[in-house]
């Protein structure tokens, strides 16, 4: 039984809360009072995530949010490298490279509020961002 709902937490987390492979995933599990043995439907939602993980490896699904930080990824490692280059620029003013890293911050939170599928503040900041993932309780308190 915990294997099953361990396979069904995976598919809310990664396929998604609404997506039709979490729902599936659910019907068959739930299905196994139809002479179905909890051993059995534990094998039927393996099935499903098996069945997942082909279409994400084929391209016709994806991970929830993937996209994101994989966009997250590549504009970070390029601030990074434009905050160690204003560093290095001794007439540079040291609050430019602080400022490119609040803007790095800034697009990794945004991404993991899209990642996880919550809805975007109505004015966007590092501090609601920021709070809103205190909320979902996705970033500790200070």
């Amino acid at each position: 039984m915990a294997n099953a709902f361990a396979g069904m937490e995976f598919l809310r987390q990664y396929a998604g809360e609404d997506s039709f492979w979490t729902s599936r995933a659910a019907e068959v599990y739930q299905s196994k009072g139809d002479n179905q043995s909890t051993e059995s439907g534990a094998r039927a939602v393996g099935d499903v995530l098996l069945t997942w993980v082909r279409q994400v490896e084929a391209g016709v699904s994806e991970i929830v949010g993937a996209r994101a930080w994989s966009e997250v990824g590549l504009i970070s490692t390029d601030m990074m490298g434009q905050v160690r280059r204003l560093l290095s620029d001794k007439q540079t003013h040291p609050a430019a490279a602080i400022v490119l890293c609040g803007a790095a911050l800034e697009s990794a939170l945004r991404a993991l509020i899209e990642a996880r599928g919550l809805g975007l503040p109505e004015r966007p900041s590092l501090s609601t961002y920021s709070q809103l993932l205190r909320r979902e309780e996705l970033i500790l308190q200070p």
